[in-house]
């Protein structure tokens, strides 16, 4: 009896730590879980921002050219001031 009763203890502290592991195993699914769906969102993200990305470089380009033409014009501008300041 005594050795069966040492049996049943030592089947008990094994059960008892054969679930604290399966607790601990699905808690760690259970965040591996959460971060996969944090992931997930970002499928595709690299692609949208690649597209971003190449209209903002056409819309600097295009921003960069209307500077040009503004800068050329202000100075069509301020030669014919002066010219007219000239013969005032």
């Amino acid at each position: 009896m005594k050795v069966t009763a040492v049996t049943e203890r030592l089947w008990q502290l094994n059960q008892g730590k054969c679930s604290e592991m399966i607790n601990k195993k699905h808690e760690v699914a259970r965040e591996v879980t959460d971060l996969e769906a944090i992931y997930r969102r970002y499928d595709g993200a690299e692609a949208k921002f690649a597209r971003r990305e190449q209209y903002y470089k056409k819309d600097m380009a295009d921003l960069i050219e209307y500077t040009k033409w503004i800068t050329n014009e202000t100075s069509i501008l301020r030669e014919r001031v002066r010219k007219a300041e000239s013969v005032i």
